[in-house]
């Protein structure tokens, strides 16, 4: 009895730490799913709304790139908010803020007014977003966190997804969908408050500011940044423009659209087999293989369109590859920043993120326009040959280190 004693006792705080650390990492991925599923169903829900009102392109445009506006506001002062506010404050005010101003947009009237509203979505979200990642990275551990941000891609994938489909079973119009809509939000807020004790360590997460800012952590983990603005710039593409291509080069619009879900399935799927290689291989190496695999899928599109059987497994393929840049990327800032700033370096990630969607389809829609209907794809190749250099200049400059 006593040798069993004494035998269970340092056991049983280990065991009571695993069991908490796995309960986080499962609250982080619901509230991934369940945050990716309102804001899946939000943008084609309010884009809806705008266009019943009577509000032209541009303006639904506009107003969609509000979310990203304030992703980019929001993120040079999080670690000041945190360290301000905690974080369950902090989540809590930001789960609440999306809630109440989706529940009541469509009594909003004024396009004003209709824009703070965007903005306070987009500033809600961003909150809980860099604080849910910055968490996941602060929990996971050299051997597990490409597998843990894998499934964590994957989930949040999957939410984006999961968002249209909810929006197609109870409609577009009346209060029905913006309510449900926030109670998906307020669950967010529900799997939180009972592991809020885990965001509290956030708080030594953020480390001390490093000299030059967030240019310092810039020129520190270029990799990790460059992967999340190829991420944001080809996800957005893509997604936009994708069903435009598979018109342009003469599919049907239903065949245009399987053309875009097959994308974002293969954003799912495969993330979860590239973080178990970020397990086992050099992150920037991996990096450098999801960019060439970005290129040939992309460049494989452009020959096989218009065979719509040869255009699905490329579409596939680069839904894939391009989900995994974001994956390599945010688990490239995990290794770099663990032990300090990871809430000012995920709060950059982001914005680098950000930066990608705001600049991508603009400059990809000018080039469809001046190469009907290729040009995106000339975009997208482009891009990655950049990275590619980047890459492999980074690579060079380690290696003399």
């Amino acid at each position: 009895m006593t040798e069993r004693s004494a035998t269970s006792g340092p056991a049983e705080p280990a065991a009571a730490a695993s069991r908490d650390r796995r309960l986080v990492i499962v609250a982080i991925f619901m509230v991934v799913l369940c945050s990716g599923a309102g804001f899946g169903l939000s943008q084609p829900l309010i884009a809806l709304d705008l266009e019943r009102r009577g509000y032209d392109a541009a303006t639904i445009g506009l107003m969609s790139s509000c979310s990203s506006l304030a992703a980019f506001l929001m993120g040079p002062a999080m670690a000041g908010l945190l360290k301000r506010f905690g974080a369950t404050p902090l989540i809590a005010g930001g789960f609440s803020a999306y809630a109440v101003s989706l529940a009541v947009f469509p009594l909003a009237e004024g396009l004003w007014l209709l824009v703070i509203l965007r903005l306070v979505q987009g500033a809600g979200f961003t909150i809980g977003w860099i604080l849910s990642e910055s968490l996941l990275n602060h929990t996971a551990r050299e051997g597990d966190r490409g597998r843990l941000i894998g499934w964590y891609s994957a989930m949040f994938m999957s939410g984006m997804a999961l968002g249209p489909g909810i929006l197609t079973l109870v409609g577009s119009t009346g209060m029905l969908p913006f309510l449900i809509g926030a109670g998906i939000v307020v669950v967010c807020l529900l799997i939180v408050l009972p592991v809020r004790w885990a965001y509290h360590g956030l708080r030594h997460a953020h480390g001390p500011r490093p000299d030059g800012g967030m240019l310092g952590l810039l020129w520190m983990a270029p990799v990790g940044f460059v992967g999340a603005i190829m991420s944001g710039a080809a996800e957005s593409i893509y997604f936009s423009l994708l069903p435009l291509y598979g018109l342009g080069v003469g599919l049907a619009e239903s065949d245009a659209i399987i053309l875009a879900t097959a994308f974002a399935v293969g954003a799912i799927v495969f993330q979860v087999p590239i973080g178990w290689l970020a397990d086992r291989m050099g992150r920037l190496s991996l990096l450098a293989a999801v960019m060439m695999l970005v290129l040939a899928g992309t460049m494989a599109m452009a020959a096989a369109a218009p065979d719509m059987w040869l255009l699905l497994p490329t579409s596939f393929l680069c839904g894939g590859a391009v989900g995994g840049l974001y994956t390599v990327g945010l688990i490239v800032i995990g290794d770099r920043f663990a032990a300090g700033s990871l809430v000012l370096a995920n709060s950059l990630f982001i914005m680098s993120y950000t930066t990608g969607t705001i600049a991508g389809p603009p400059t990809a829609g000018l080039a469809m326009t001046l190469w009907p209907p290729h040009g995106f794809i000339a975009v997208v190749v482009g891009m990655q040959v950049l990275g590619l250099v980047l890459l492999l200049a980074r690579r060079s400059r380690a290696g003399e280190g």
